[in-house]
């Protein structure tokens, strides 16, 4: 994965853009569609078309995702910096949080292919889980 990182936080981001993080700060939907939820996790499909985005949302529990497709991002983050991910076909990452931990962003592709992922966030985390907008 290559990236690209802009020097000064907020740099470039419209005020659209800081509105919905303003809103979003409890946002638990870290996915587009939830396709199942049990005692022990939640599983997402995330698939952005060319141009298209995944609003901002916090992750609070552990969780891994995989890529099913390649592609090109923009990713915005709550310190304010802007990342811009390259991400290949069963690349995965996954993250761990301690009590009080998260990460907020957004994802959007800016390449000429949908930009598909599973998520897969484990319920049995440091933290609760947020709130499903």
């Amino acid at each position: 994965m290559s990236t690209h990182e802009s020097t000064e936080p907020f740099a470039g981001w419209s005020s659209e853009l800081l509105a919905e993080f303003d809103a979003n700060t409890r946002n638990g939907a870290v996915g587009m569609e939830l396709l199942d939820e049990n005692k022990y996790a939640r599983v997402w499909t995330i698939c952005i078309p060319p141009g298209g985005r995944c609003s901002a949302h916090r992750h609070v529990l552990d969780y891994f995702w995989i890529c099913t497709s390649g592609g090109l991002a923009r990713s915005h983050f709550e310190d304010g910096s802007t990342r811009f991910p390259e991400y290949g076909v069963g690349q995965y990452a996954a993250l761990w949080f301690d009590e009080g931990g998260s990460l907020m962003h957004d994802l959007e592709n800016i390449g000429d292919e949908d930009l598909t992922f599973i998520t897969v966030e484990y319920l049995a985390s440091a933290n609760d889980p947020l709130r499903l907008d």
